[in-house]
């Protein structure tokens, strides 16, 4: 029972870290994977097959496998995420000292301009994801490579999204109990994260493998589930973020 468990939990993992690789790439190797349970599960000379610690072992391995068959662009994207969630943390444990906190709530301008930032962030960050996302939907700019597309977009999506974030920080920092009693807000957090997971499952899948459905008029079936997830979650988002002041002032 133990070693049938093993053989399941090693399929389910060698099919997540494989989603959205190039058949050919996919199928040689979970084959190879697949080979070495058989051998695994007939070698006379374990009687007990090895299979757990060689996944658990194994995942490392795996993930850098996967890491090394991913585009430059899109490891390039996983890069600056990183780089820009070690910035947002540092900055936050800088502005959640109380001495900063009390300089924002105190100003008379801090406060506005930061909104006015936050909002021109949105509209740069959420203008060019729309666009990306309704050309991998075939809605628009079908003539234009999405490769091609996107190498315009993204190099301006990442600062944008930094700065939306940083500011949306400093505004929560402002009144955080009153943002945290807001159900808007809490819609609002929630759907921006999802967002962020399916940005992120999106670029580790099939936006590695773009070349292959580049030129097409109509991606294939994962990077239209993915834009469409994109543009209801952040649509999500915009209209809550407007509705947490009309339920303050409503």
């Amino acid at each position: 029972m133990t070693a049938q468990l093993a053989v399941v939990a090693t399929r389910l993992w060698t099919r997540a870290y494989t989603v959205g690789l190039p058949a050919a790439v996919r199928e040689a190797r979970r084959a190879e994977i697949e080979s070495d349970l058989w051998e695994s599960l007939h070698d006379p000379d374990l009687p007990h097959p090895q299979i757990l610690p060689r996944l658990a072992g194994g995942v490392v391995d795996d993930v850098w496998w996967r890491a090394t068959l991913a585009s430059e662009q899109t490891r390039t994207v996983w890069l600056t995420i990183a780089t820009g969630c070690l910035l947002l943390v540092a900055m936050w444990e800088w502005l959640a000292r109380p001495a900063i906190m009390e300089m924002i709530q105190e100003s008379i301008w801090i406060y506005p301009i930061v909104e006015s930032v936050h909002v021109l962030g949105i509209t740069v960050f959420l203008g060019l994801t729309m666009m990306l996302d309704l050309r991998v939907l075939g809605w628009s700019l079908r003539r234009v490579p999405v490769s091609e597309l996107s190498s315009y977009v993204l190099p301006w999506v990442a600062p944008s999204a930094l700065v939306m974030l940083a500011t949306g920080m400093l505004l929560f920092l402002e009144e955080p109990l009153r943002f945290a009693a807001n159900p808007f807000f809490i819609v609002k957090t929630v759907a921006l994260g999802l967002a962020v997971i399916n940005q992120l499952v999106f670029h580790a899948t099939v936006y590695s493998h773009i070349d292959e459905w580049d030129l097409h008029s109509t991606p294939p079936r994962t990077a239209r589930v993915c834009a469409a997830c994109s543009l209801l979650l952040w649509s999500i988002v915009l209209i809550a973020s407007r509705l947490v002041a009309y339920n303050w002032f409503g």
